[in-house]
């Protein structure tokens, strides 16, 4: 008898996924390597010209914006529904009259 419980799916080992490339480059892949490093450095040359940083200022200000008016939304609809459950309730006699 076996010491653990059969399965009814055979699962993969650890050395069932030791693949090795047949066509590996590593010049190639240093070229690669190389070529991104080039690529990354000239956008973040270009991120600091002066149009991409006015599109960046223009985006951040319209974000900045839009969590504004969402905050006044959400506040004016909190508010607005305060309102008429306080009317429902005063309509329906559910609040507590108190006489100070």
């Amino acid at each position: 008898m076996a010491n653990s419980l059969p399965s009814f799916f055979k699962l993969p080992t650890y050395y069932s996924f030791d693949y090795k490339p047949r066509f590996y480059d590593k010049e190639k892949k240093q070229r690669e390597a190389q070529k991104r490093r080039i690529n990354f450095n000239q956008k973040s040359f270009h991120r600091n010209s002066n149009i991409t940083d006015q599109i960046y200022r223009e985006r951040e200000d319209s974000k900045r914006k839009m969590r504004f008016l969402s905050l006044a939304i959400r506040t004016a609809l909190v508010i607005l529904f305060v309102i008429i459950a306080f009317l429902l309730a005063k309509y329906f006699g559910l609040l507590i009259e108190s006489s100070l």
